[in-house]
């Protein structure tokens, strides 16, 4: 479960109250180990999260971006499915229907 800044909040206000980690932590909706960490750091959530720059998979669309992006600019009327489906015409087999959310064509319908 996520805690909230709300709740560390309601956590230290319990906490100067009381001073007791258990019970602060349980009127501020927490486990008192959730608790007794935020706690020690003395942070929000929101100042703890790191955010993260690494990639988790290879981008599909990195080779032909630059090609996207000039037809973006040449007809900013276009919508992602038009660029996707000239994409696919354009290099047969190196993207799926799938990416896009595109359904492929059952025979005889379409």
């Amino acid at each position: 479960m996520y805690t909230t800044d709300a709740q560390v909040r309601k956590l230290m206000e319990e906490m100067s109250r009381h001073g007791r980690v258990g019970m602060a932590s349980m009127k501020a909706g927490m486990d008192r180990k959730t608790g007794r960490k935020y706690l020690k750091s003395g942070k929000l959530p929101s100042e703890m999260q790191k955010s993260h720059t690494w990639r988790t998979r290879v981008d599909p669309f990195e080779q032909d971006w630059p090609q996207m992006v000039k037809r973006l600019r040449d007809a900013p009327e276009l919508e992602a499915k038009s660029l996707f489906e000239h994409l696919m015409g354009c290099k047969p087999g190196q993207q799926s229907p799938g990416q896009a959310g595109l359904q492929p064509l059952q025979p005889g319908r379409g």
